[in-house]
């Protein structure tokens, strides 16, 4: 079994749209994935304040995984 991290996942894809095409910060919503990396994105900039902070969290998160007999990779 192989598990892939979203960056994994996002360096598979490429987009599809033209950039210059969106000049204001409008969420495109064209790609599914974008999407789900755009809706992540906002949940963790409201969540945290500082990469650091982020960081720490899912350091932790793993932590529990590891504890609860959990594969991480």
């Amino acid at each position: 079994m192989t598990i892939c991290t979203p960056a994994e996942l996002i360096e598979e894809f490429q987009i599809k749209e033209d950039p210059k095409k969106y000049t204001e910060p409008v969420i495109d919503y064209t790609d599914p994935m974008l999407e789900e990396c755009y809706r992540m994105k906002e949940e963790f900039a409201a969540k945290f304040n500082s990469l650091e902070e982020l960081s720490a969290h899912l350091r932790q998160v793993q932590e529990e995984c590891r504890r609860k007999g959990m594969k991480v990779v």
